[in-house]
């Protein structure tokens, strides 16, 4: 049996006509599976584990905050998850290749497609993510353009505001490679390619080989902080001077000026410590 959670408020609403789309091509197939819908944050993470009670694959359709409450729901479960990228983001559908995809080829992913791993991140010992766990630019634009008050503003003036507005904070930071502190505009640890919506940080990051990357963005200046959002729409960040990168398995990061708002696949959390380890790994359906 397939259980199909949907967010039907992601991407502004605008994924619902797609929604049932999908479901009319699984119906002409002949597909059985039970369909639910949240109606408020935290819903995903109930919904997905009543249906690993009766269903082997799990199938998300919105973007990864929607998955981040899915895996939180069955990470521990003997499922298969499946991706329908409704969201404005969709990385996750990106790295494991499907993002852009039809209705019609998403239904034969699901039906026929093959299964592999993918890595998680467990976040200061209870929250699992896929995509990232950071603080920084990224957290506060995510923030800035989850904010009402910006509801009327571009995604590209918001952005642009958020990264004039952020300040450099102080961090502790410890690996099996590195224990000491760091100035910084940005701290992630990256388990894909891409985050933020395509957004390449980290070029050479694998999602299935039980690490992730983790990028340093030090502080130097207001010009260098503008020259790395220019590599950062040349997918260049990662070799910036400024930007320390380690393959790691487990980082412990303390925000030695007070708390502040961590994203965790686009979610926010406010944190003072952030210590991320690879948490395991979920089966995925992909082309």
């Amino acid at each position: 049996m397939i259980g199909i959670v949907f967010n039907p408020v992601t991407f502004s609403g605008k994924s619902v006509d797609r929604m049932k789309h999908v479901l009319e091509i699984l119906d002409s197939k002949g597909i059985e599976y039970i369909y639910r819908e949240t109606a408020k944050e935290g819903d995903a993470v109930s919904i997905s584990r009543e249906l690993a009670d009766s269903c082997g694959i799990i199938v998300y359709a919105g973007g990864d905050g929607t998955v981040l409450e899915t895996v939180n729901g069955v990470y521990d479960r003997d499922v298969t998850i499946m991706v329908l990228p409704f969201g404005s983001g969709n990385d996750i559908g990106r790295s494991i290749g499907i993002e852009g995809m039809t209705d019609e080829q998403l239904a034969d992913v699901l039906t026929a497609g093959k299964t592999r791993t993918m890595d998680y991140l467990i976040t200061n010992g209870k929250e699992r993510s896929v995509v990232h766990s950071c603080v920084g630019i990224v957290s506060n634009v995510i923030r800035d353009f989850k904010d009402p008050a910006n509801a009327r503003k571009s995604y590209m003036s918001t952005m642009l505001r958020s990264v004039r507005q952020s300040r450099p904070r102080r961090y502790r930071i410890r690996t099996a490679n590195v224990d000491r502190e760091f100035y910084s505009d940005f701290v992630s640890a990256e388990n894909l390619v891409t985050s933020g919506g395509g957004m390449v940080l980290t070029p050479h990051s694998d999602d299935d080989d039980g690490k992730f990357e983790l990028l340093v963005m030090e502080h130097r200046n207001v010009f260098r902080k503008y020259l790395n959002l220019l590599a950062l729409s040349r997918k260049k960040l990662a070799k910036q001077p400024n930007v320390y990168l380690e393959s790691t398995d487990r980082v412990e990061i303390t925000a030695l000026d007070g708390e502040e708002i961590c994203s965790l696949d686009g979610e926010l959390r406010t944190i003072t410590e952030l210590n991320v380890s690879i948490g395991g790994k979920i089966r995925v359906i992909c082309p």
